[in-house]
């Protein structure tokens, strides 16, 4: 059983991850504060709990 604030990703054919417009604007909220933080990519993901593909 999953907690109420998690969600199933769903994945097209090829299992690329598809994300709602919600999710998209929390990644670009944390692309704006990677860039912001002059940290490497692999850095400010391990550093926020991000998939390190999502920052850079």
């Amino acid at each position: 059983m999953t907690a109420m604030n998690e969600s199933i990703m769903k994945t097209d054919r090829r299992g690329r991850l598809r994300y709602t417009p919600e999710q998209n604007t929390m990644v670009d909220a944390y692309l704006a504060a990677y860039l912001a933080s002059g940290l490497s990519a692999p850095r400010f993901a391990s550093l926020h709990g991000v998939n390190y593909q999502k920052v850079s």
